[in-house]
């Protein structure tokens, strides 16, 4: 078009963004980075249910990255979507290490509120971490003590695009 030229009706600039299969789910990939570091909730290298999970340096790995089932509430791994986040017990969960479970057998749900990672069954603990060193095992803590994390989303790419449009849909 020529500079000062009316533009049709019709004619649009709009932002056609691709998402990923799970985004039309409704879910939203994020690491969980330990605040004002590069250590990430890490999925353990021969992970199975059972075993302690624990911070590693960021490296953007599949492996980091987690989405929360609004539905159940629970934390999936996006590397193995079977294993979810879990603690054991139901007395004593100071302290206790966080681990993977089959999320077939887990019976508890996670809030997130304001940074924290809160248990949706034992609602005073949240996810914490003692330090932000490789192989820290993250546990769980008093909400009031326990760690602010930080998510880092991952979201669908984009394509910016500029022309005649049928329809213009706004979000």
């Amino acid at each position: 078009t020529n500079i000062g030229a009316e533009l049709s009706a019709s004619y649009a600039v709009a932002l056609r963004v691709r998402i990923d299969e799970d985004d039309r789910l409704g879910y939203r990939q994020f690491a969980i980075k330990f605040p004002g570091t590069e250590q990430c909730l890490d999925l353990p290298g021969n992970a199975s249910s059972g075993i302690n999970v624990a911070m590693y340096a960021c490296d953007g790995g599949i492996d980091q990255q987690w989405y929360w089932d609004e539905v159940t509430g629970y934390i999936h791994n996006v590397q193995d979507e079977k294993l979810c986040l879990s603690h054991p017990g139901s007395t004593s969960l100071e302290g206790r290490n966080v681990e993977l479970r089959e999320c077939s057998v887990i019976k508890h749900p996670w809030i997130l509120s304001a940074g924290k990672i809160i248990s949706g069954k034992h609602t005073p603990y949240a996810l914490h971490a003692a330090s932000s060193a490789n192989d820290t095992n993250v546990t769980l803590s008093a909400v009031a003590t326990a760690a602010a994390w930080e998510t880092l989303t991952t979201h669908g790419r984009g394509i910016l695009q500029r022309g005649e449009s049928l329809s213009l849909i706004h979000i």
